[in-house]
């Protein structure tokens, strides 16, 4: 829950939650609409979130970073 803490002080507007079916999911606010992701642990959630603000920060589209 410590790394939840950090990331929500440093992503304020990405929302984290949990899902249904037990899963987790996260909402990315975008300009032309949300990014959402889904994954059964909050561990695996965080990683994708790091994932995706890493290429979101490199200024390739999301989706080519890996």
């Amino acid at each position: 829950m410590l790394r939840l803490q950090r990331f929500r002080a440093a992503h304020p507007g990405v929302i984290i939650g949990t899902g249904e079916f037990g899963t987790w999911q996260a909402l990315i606010p975008e300009d032309n609409g949300e990014t959402v992701t889904t994954r059964h642990t909050l561990k695996a959630v965080l990683d994708k979130l790091d994932s995706l603000l890493d290429v979101a920060g490199s200024g390739e589209p999301p989706g080519l970073g890996g």
